[in-house]
Order: C-alpha cells, then sequence, then structure tokens
C-alpha cells in the first residue's frame, strides 16, 4: 500500500503496558489524498513502532507524509525503514 497523505491524529502506545517498549506500537490515522497502491480508503490508519531506534517513523499530527505500509494480520503496517517519507 501506497498513498500520501496527512496524519490527523497521534496516538500510542495501544499494546499492552507489559511488553517492553521495543515492541510497543503507536497508531496514526491518516487522511489520504492520494492513494497509489491498495484499496480506495478516505482515512487510513497505520501502525508503528513507537521509538525510532526499532524503526519507528516519528509522526506528527498536521504534517504531510508518502507513506510506504504493508497489510498484516493485526492491520497495516510501516517503519522508518519501509521508505516513508515526509
Amino acid at each position: 500500500m501506497i498513498f500520501s497523505g496527512t496524519a490527523v491524529e497521534v496516538s500510542g502506545p495501544w499494546d499492552p503496558a507489559d511488553l517492553p517498549s521495543s515492541e510497543r506500537l503507536a497508531r496514526v490515522r491518516f487522511s489520504v489524498t492520494e492513494l497509489f497502491r491498495g484499496p480506495s480508503a478516505e482515512t487510513i490508519v497505520v501502525s508503528t513502532p513507537e521509538q525510532i531506534g526499532t524503526c519507528g517513523y516519528p509522526f506528527e499530527a498536521g504534517e504531510s507524509y508518502l507513506v510506504y505500509a504493508s497489510r498484516t494480520a493485526d492491520g497495516v503496517f510501516t517503519s522508518a525503514c519501509s521508505g516513508t517519507t515526509h
């Protein structure tokens, strides 16, 4: 899935607090501007590792991004290692 969009809301971590910090994920809701690959959607929620040291992407609400994401059994996932850029 590849899309450009604006981060509307950044929240996290949403995984249980008993997980090590390296396994916690933040959740980002995007307003999709343009979809290049993937199913049509006006908004997409993406997960990313909470910490930059584990390839987490430091999304900020109100900023626009080009997001390269993958669908997993747990939802849509991206990281700083996937090519996602500001």
